[in-house]
């Protein structure tokens, strides 16, 4: 029923609307049901070179390494982002460079090549500031705040993850506040200091 809906749904819009009604029907299904997020996948990369959007192009190719990511395909995934990351600079789409870039980035940090991993979130979490991006920089901030940690950084850490709580209480983004409060625990332990590392973790 729900997918007959959507069906109706997309039917009654332009190409550019449907195109962007697919595109978060892959979102939504990406980490809950590969195969159908794989179907709304084919419709949106037919209807994307039908219309010759090279915008949804670059988003078919993003969301191709995000499925090949999930799923270890780790060579595929790459070459797919890339293969996304050069579509959005002939655009000039910083935000969606940026996004894709993210996704690297979380790809090498799997694969523990951290260090690869923080130079590109570095870049990231420039490209985002220089805009006041503050939804996107959270997850830059979360994600180098972990990787710091793991790599016996924690003061380093605790300044970008300080951050990314206080923009969390911004949003009300109780998940982000969840995974900052918990990573903050984590760098205060290293630093030996177990009661400021309670505090953090009691309020996750």
């Amino acid at each position: 029923m729900k997918a007959l809906i959507f069906s109706l749904i997309v039917l009654l819009q332009g190409p550019s609307q449907k195109m962007e009604l697919l595109g978060k029907k892959v979102v939504g299904n990406v980490y809950l049901n590969i195969d159908s997020a794989n179907v709304y996948l084919d419709q949106l990369d037919s209807m994307a070179h039908v219309h010759e959007d090279s915008l949804h192009i670059g988003h078919v190719f993003r969301f191709k390494g995000i499925i090949a990511d999930i799923t270890s395909n780790y060579t595929e995934a790459q070459i797919n982002y890339y293969r996304a990351q050069e579509i959005y600079e002939s655009l000039d789409n910083q935000l969606n460079v940026a996004k894709t870039r993210y996704n690297i980035a979380l790809m090498h940090m799997k694969l523990n090549n951290d260090s690869l991993a923080l130079v590109i979130l570095k870049k990231d979490i420039e490209a985002y500031e220089a805009v006041n991006d503050t939804f996107n920089v959270i997850n830059s901030y979360i994600t180098t705040g972990y990787i710091l940690n793991r790599n016996g950084a924690p003061d380093s850490a605790l300044q970008l993850l300080k951050k990314a709580y206080y923009y969390s209480i911004q949003h009300r983004d109780t998940i982000r506040i969840a995974s900052a409060n918990n990573l903050i625990g984590d760098s205060y332990l290293q630093m030996r200091k177990p009661q400021r590392a309670k505090e953090y973790y009691r309020s996750t």
